[in-house]
């Protein structure tokens, strides 16, 4: 789930608050640069790309 999202001075995406469990306690920080965001519905639920070392790291996987 997608909780929050920053944007740069202009406009693109900086960074953006995600959770595996819908819980914003449990979310964690990704930076844009090195996700791909494909459009969430409503209810925040959206498909993240991230390297698999990164999901590792920042124990979404």
């Amino acid at each position: 789930m997608v909780h929050h999202a920053t944007r740069n001075g202009d406009g693109s995406l900086k960074a953006i608050l995600v959770s595996t469990d819908g819980d914003r306690d449990n979310a964690v920080w990704l930076p844009a640069a090195v996700v791909e965001l494909n459009s969430g519905d409503e209810f925040g639920k959206a498909n993240i790309t991230l390297p698999e070392r990164m999901a590792i790291d920042k124990e979404l996987i």
